[in-house]
């Protein structure tokens, strides 16, 4: 009986306690009043957001830089990049592509439309009206003409030996 007797002062801070473990008993409640006090002042402050921040940035960032280290390694290694495009110009779908591309920027430069108008125009202003109204009549058939030789000389260039050795 007199051991929960004891107990029960001692759980109800009663004199049973010697001087020491009086002391150590306020000590450890103390000790946890100020650790209570700690967490309730503990607010999330700037850290919380800034990590946040900080991981979104890197997941994002991170395929990103991926990319840049393949497309370095790919392009820094000269020997693989001449492995890779060398093939390219032997293919008809790029040549045909190439040939396209380059007669266009020609054809779009070049306005043969407008010297045979210009042509007709001045053959009229002499008093060449019949040759400038035929002129003018087959300017169509001229800029198909032009339009044609200018493909067919792109396509040889293209297509040759020499510009497969100047594309490597």
């Amino acid at each position: 009986m007199s051991d929960t007797a004891s107990e029960s002062q001692a759980s109800a801070g009663g004199s049973g306690l010697s001087a020491e473990e009086r002391a150590e008993l306020e000590r450890l409640r103390a000790e946890k009043d100020a650790e209570k006090a700690k967490a309730r002042r503990r607010r999330i402050g700037w850290r919380a957001p800034v990590a946040t921040l900080l991981i979104v940035l890197g997941c994002v960032l991170a395929p990103l830089s991926v990319l840049g280290v393949w497309t370095a390694n790919e392009v820094s290694d000269t020997g693989r990049y001449v492995a890779n495009v060398t093939p390219l110009i032997s293919s008809p779908p790029i040549q045909n592509a190439l040939t396209g591309k380059v007669t266009d920027a020609i054809t779009s430069n070049l306005n043969v439309t407008g010297y045979v108008n210009q042509a007709a125009g001045t053959l009229n202003s002499h008093g060449f009206t019949r040759v400038g109204t035929l002129l003018q009549s087959f300017g169509p058939s001229i800029v198909s003409a032009v339009d044609g030789f200018i493909h067919s000389t792109v396509q040889k260039l293209v297509t040759s030996q020499q510009f497969a050795k100047a594309w490597v």
